[in-house]
């Protein structure tokens, strides 16, 4: 949890938590049960989830053009790492972790 606060700047423990929470759960979900070896990509998932809360997603607006961009998926690093630990990489017609 710690690393995740430095990283992101946000101090809420209970979000912290839930939002680690959720990711394990997610994780399970694939039928794989938890290891201390997904940690680390955990974290990543969750700073990804913590930078993305009130912005339902958007990459990138623009006012005056109306223009909306939104992400999908999660940076290769992320898949990268679970592919590694034998997980359903997460993107484009691949499994979503909420």
């Amino acid at each position: 949890m710690e690393n995740i606060k430095t990283l992101t700047g946000n101090t809420d423990e209970v979000l912290i938590q839930l939002l680690i929470d959720k990711t394990k759960k997610e994780l399970e979900s694939t039928g794989k049960e938890y290891s201390d070896i997904w940690d680390n990509v955990i974290e990543d998932i969750v700073i990804i989830k913590i930078n993305r809360l009130n912005h339902e997603g958007t990459s990138h607006y623009e006012a005056n053009g109306m223009s909306e961009t939104f992400v999908k998926g999660y940076p290769s690093y992320i898949n990268d790492q679970l592919s590694a630990l034998g997980l359903p990489c997460i993107g484009k017609g691949r499994a979503k972790l909420l």
